[in-house]
């Protein structure tokens, strides 16, 4: 039983499997990740602002 499927239909379809598999990819590479990297990052992030002089503000 051959379908036939318009271009732009298998182009999208790809498109969408590339998403998902990138998506798959990323949510292992992040539980992988140590609990405490986000707040190294965080914490870096905060570390750098403060020696380049950037002002931080929360909004609550």
């Amino acid at each position: 039983m051959n379908i036939f499927l318009p271009s732009f239909l298998r182009l999208d379809l790809i498109i969408w499997g590339i998403l998902i598999l990138f998506f798959v990819g990323f949510t292992i590479y992040i539980d992988k990740q140590p609990a405490d990297s986000i707040n190294k990052t965080k914490a870096l992030t905060i570390e750098n602002k403060k020696r380049l002089g950037i002002k931080i503000f929360r909004l609550r």
